[in-house]
């Protein structure tokens, strides 16, 4: 509703207003490294251009600690299809129509480069290159490339019904539909072959720990994919999600965690120690914290099967 900016701590639970900036109706939000800026996507009065507005936050001007924070507020291009940070936290990737830009994030310092068509998302896999991946849809097949900063393609994935990519700590997660059941990949490396993911998830729901060699996932329990991702995506079906960690490859899954409430998970971040998972439930937009550590103990300790949820 305001665009206000909070700071909270995963251990005391303590929330801060940390700015008073004014940006309503704000629809998503990317961070930069170290929490010092934001980029927040909106729409026009009208509800027809995508606004995108990049805030700097400055410290604060006098001697209080208790001051907020000052920012500094620049508009972004018009009608940014696709937007993502840099892993570093530092550079933006975004889409206009056929063009992609690369920048900082206020916009200094671009380069662009075509690509064909115009339904493309864009995410970072390391500092130095870029996915691009077709909007997905059950009723089309989709493609994805991994591009070079100056437009350097080449096709890693496709032509795959309904493909969904996710890029997470350089990995590429990867599903698609093969006679209507969901099939789930991650590709560690590009030179690398595919490995599956058993049980299959959607890979939005799902991150690459800092260790590289487990992937936490928020698994749905009462989804059918037949029309997946284009009725999940439209709002009209809603997941009941548990907590799902893969280790040995992927292939095998220890179930770690069934939340009290019902949720349905997205935005998936993890800490650098791997001991913090952060997420968003789609059901209402609120903001969760699951204890990893705790959420394993436990489920060790209650002897909670692997393999099946």
């Amino acid at each position: 509703g305001t665009g206000h900016i909070y700071d909270a701590s995963v251990d005391s639970y303590e929330v801060t207003k940390i700015t008073n900036t004014t940006l309503p109706k704000i629809y998503g939000a990317l961070w930069l490294a170290e929490g010092e800026g934001v980029i927040y996507r909106q729409l026009d009065e009208a509800g027809l251009n995508i606004i995108t507005t990049y805030v700097e936050l400055l410290e604060p001007t006098g001697t209080s600690t208790d001051m907020l924070r000052e920012t500094a507020v620049t508009y972004l291009p018009e009608n940014i299809s696709s937007i993502s940070v840099s892993p570093s936290g530092t550079r933006i990737a975004y889409i206009q129509g056929s063009s992609v830009t690369v920048s900082n994030p206020d916009g200094s310092g671009s380069s662009s480069f075509s690509v064909p068509g115009t339904q493309w998302l864009v995410d970072w896999q390391n500092d130095t290159s870029l996915v691009l991946t077709t909007k997905p849809t059950y009723l089309s097949t989709g493609i994805s490339y991994v591009s070079t900063l100056t437009g350097g393609l080449r096709k890693i994935l496709g032509p795959l019904q309904g493909l969904v990519t996710e890029v997470s700590n350089g990995s590429i997660l990867y599903s698609h539909l093969s006679n209507n059941f969901l099939v789930s990949f991650v590709h560690q490396g590009i030179t690398t072959d595919a490995l599956p993911i058993t049980p299959s998830v959607i890979p939005e729901k799902c991150v690459v720990l800092n260790n590289e060699e487990n992937i936490l996932c928020a698994a749905s329990r009462n989804i059918t994919h037949t029309s997946y991702p284009d009725d999940w995506y439209k709002g009209e079906v809603s997941s009941d999600d548990v907590f799902i960690m893969y280790t040995n490859q992927y292939s095998s899954s220890n179930l770690i965690n069934i939340p009290q409430e019902s949720v349905d998970a997205l935005s998936l971040e993890v800490n650098t120690s791997d001991n913090q998972l952060v997420f968003t439930n789609k059901k209402d937009l609120t903001l969760w914290v699951l204890n990893i550590e705790e959420a394993l103990a436990s489920s060790n300790e209650n002897g909670q099967g692997s393999g099946s949820f």
